[in-house]
C-alpha cells in the first residue's frame, strides 16, 4: 500500500515532476504500439505491460541503475500488502445500552462487549460483514454480523463476560442464582430455559428478572414469580 501525500500549498513543485514521468511513460508505450493491431483487450493489456516493463528496465542516462532497480532496492520494502478483504462503507447506529449480561441489542441480535461497560451507552458501526462497537469514539469490540433472517441470535466473546457468566455457564449460573432466591423464582427461570429453543436467547430476559431482587428485594421477586 502506498501513502498518498498532498502537495505543498501555493506553489507546489511535485506536480510537474509527476506529470512529466506519466507523460514519458505514455509516450514510450504509445509510440511503441502505435502501429500494432489488437483484436482483444487481453492482447492489448499484455502488450502494454511488456512495453512498461521494457521502459522501467531501461538504464538511466545520467546515473547507474534503472527505474526497476530503484523500485526493487529502495521503494519496494516500504510497500504494504493490500487489505485481505475489500473496503466497505460502514453505517452507524447510536445509543445502545450495554445490558447486565454484557451484551447490546442491535438489529434483532445481541453482541457482547467487555463487562466493564455494563450500563454504558455505546455506538455501533457496521457493514455487511462486521459489527464494531465504540465507546467514546474508541473501538472496544467487534464481531461477525449475524446472518440476515436470524432473530435473537447471539455473538459472544467469552473474555467480555463478567466472571460469573464465563466459560459458557450463563444458564447454569443464573438457574443457581434463581434457586437461592426461592422455589417460585427457580421454577420460572427453569421453565424459561426449558422452553427456549436456544438458551442464550433467554439470558437477557433472565438477567433482567433476577435484577429485580437487587433493585427491590428477593421476597418481592419471589412473590411476583408465584403469580
Amino acid at each position: 500500500m502506498t501513502a498518498i501525500m498532498p502537495t505543498g500549498v501555493k506553489k507546489p513543485k511535485q506536480k510537474a515532476s509527476v506529470e512529466g514521468s506519466v507523460g514519458k511513460i505514455a509516450t514510450a508505450v504509445i509510440a511503441k504500439l502505435r502501429n500494432e493491431i489488437f483484436t482483444s483487450l487481453g492482447s492489448l493489456n499484455s502488450a502494454i505491460r511488456k512495453a512498461v516493463k521494457e521502459y522501467n528496465d531501461r538504464p538511466f542516462q545520467k546515473r547507474d541503475g534503472s527505474r526497476s532497480a530503484v523500485f526493487n532496492t529502495q521503494e519496494k520494502a516500504y510497500l504494504r500488502a493490500l487489505p485481505s478483504v475489500p473496503y466497505e462503507v460502514c453505517e452507524w447506529s447510536y445509543g445502545h445500552k450495554v445490558g447486565k449480561n454484557s451484551h447490546i441489542s442491535f438489529n434483532k441480535g445481541q453482541y457482547s462487549v467487555p463487562s466493564r461497560y455494563i450500563g454504558c451507552k455505546v455506538d455501533v458501526k457496521y457493514n455487511s460483514r462486521l459489527v464494531f462497537v465504540y465507546y467514546n469514539r474508541s473501538e472496544m469490540a467487534r464481531h461477525e454480523i449475524l446472518p440476515k433472517g436470524i432473530v435473537n441470535g447471539v455473538r459472544t466473546d467469552e473474555s467480555h463476560l463478567p466472571f460469573p457468566l464465563k466459560k459458557n455457564k450463563q444458564a447454569e449460573d443464573l438457574i443457581d442464582a434463581a434457586r437461592e432466591i426461592g422455589p417460585n423464582t427457580f421454577g420460572l427461570i427453569r421453565r424459561m430455559y426449558d422452553e427456549a429453543k436456544v438458551k442464550e436467547q433467554s439470558t437477557q430476559t433472565v438477567v433482567a428478572i433476577l435484577a429485580i431482587a437487587d433493585t427491590f428485594t428477593p421476597d418481592i421477586l419471589e412473590a411476583a414469580c408465584k403469580k
